[in-house]
């Protein structure tokens, strides 16, 4: 069982009902390519990316499987593998784990949605002893969750093609990924330049020369920089951008938060291999 929360459920699935066209639960389109999503242990923040621009995604693929999105899955062909399957959030229950198992059996090209799939998120964070201390404070000491293993990427339990960074995923991105890969493409726009290229373009102010710290200078940025333009902290959640000087970032972390731990605290988050 995965967990949920029935209020983001039921506003994810209105909001997808004002956009949903008839072509989305089937159509005549046979020959479109097949997508699929699934959501583990998340939000379901980047999910929601699709609702701008599922009027489009559906001109061009069809959507066979969508728990929030659809009242039921469109049967494929015997033999017949769904072309991309996106998977938001983290496996946290051994079910997870074999559904995760059989969606890959059955999908030519598995995506990594958003940072809890890519690298375990914000879920991953705290280690099983401080979750069970979190829970009976929440909860009670009786409460019994329903995951049975700590919060991973995807990439722990099946073979992943693409890493899809964020929190959460802009819409543009999912809709350039998709015109990519369906025709055949390799998708290599993302992590080619950082955070910071995006603040100078909007003319903001650098957090790190006001003392503040910020991870822009080793994350990607194609997210626009939609933290720094409005004062808050860059926290990298869009992954390394290719060449980053993990290292000498640390180091600069170290120096305005004053401590080792501040600064790994900081750049644990998002980036989860920081220390190789």
């Amino acid at each position: 069982m995965r967990s949920k929360s029935k209020g983001g459920k039921g506003r994810a699935k209105k909001a997808l009902g004002k956009v949903r066209p008839k072509s989305l639960d089937g159509g005549p389109a046979d020959l479109r390519p097949t997508v699929a999503i699934y959501d583990l242990t998340d939000c379901e923040g980047c999910e929601l990316a699709f609702v701008p621009i599922v009027e489009k995604v559906v001109r061009g693929a069809k959507i066979v499987e969508w728990r929030l999105g659809q009242e039921r899955k469109i049967p494929l062909k015997d033999g017949e593998k769904i072309a991309v399957s996106f998977v938001e959030g983290s496996p946290m229950t051994l079910e997870d784990r074999e559904l995760m198992k059989d969606l890959r059996e059955r999908s030519a090209v598995i995506v990594s949605f958003g940072s809890c799939a890519c690298v375990g998120g914000v879920p991953s964070l705290a280690d099983r002893e401080l979750r069970e201390k979190f829970m009976a404070l929440v909860y009670s000491p009786e409460y019994k969750p329903k995951s049975d293993i700590p919060a991973e990427p995807l990439d722990r339990t099946i073979k992943v093609d693409y890493y899809l960074h964020g929190c959460p995923v802009l819409p543009e991105t999912v809709e350039w990924f998709l015109e990519q890969v369906l025709i055949g493409k390799k998708p290599d726009k993302f992590g080619g330049y950082p955070v910071c290229l995006a603040c100078k373009e909007k003319e903001n102010n650098c957090l790190l020369l006001e003392g503040k710290p910020c991870l822009g200078p080793v994350s990607a940025g194609n997210c626009g920089a939609p933290c720094p333009t409005f004062g808050k902290i860059c926290y990298g959640c869009t992954g390394k951008v290719k060449g980053a000087n993990i290292p000498q970032m640390r180091q600069e972390l170290i120096k305005i938060l004053g401590s080792e731990k501040a600064a790994d605290e900081h750049m644990r988050i998002f980036l989860k291999d920081w220390k190789q």
